[in-house]
C-alpha cells in the first residue's frame, strides 16, 4: 500500500528551508522527502497521524454600499 498523500494532510506544511522543505506538525519535524514516506522508512509503518484536512470556508462576502 501507498503511503497516504501529505498534501491532503492538516499536519503537512511547506517550510521555507530549501533543504528541508516538508514538515509535519503532527510528529514535529522537517524533512528533504515527503513525511509519510519518511515515516514509513524510520518506523516500517504507515502514517498514523494522518488527518485529512476539512473544506475550506468560502469567503465572506463584503457588503456594498448602493448609492
Amino acid at each position: 500500500m501507498d503511503c497516504p498523500n501529505c498534501h491532503q494532510c492538516k499536519h503537512f506544511f511547506i517550510t521555507f528551508d530549501s533543504a528541508v522543505p516538508y514538515g509535519c506538525r503532527a510528529f514535529r519535524f522537517k524533512s528533504k522527502e515527503i513525511p509519510s514516506r519518511t515515516v514509513k522508512q524510520n518506523s516500517g509503518h504507515e502514517c498514523q497521524a494522518f488527518t485529512e484536512k476539512g473544506q475550506r470556508r468560502p469567503a465572506k462576502e463584503t457588503p456594498t454600499s448602493k448609492d
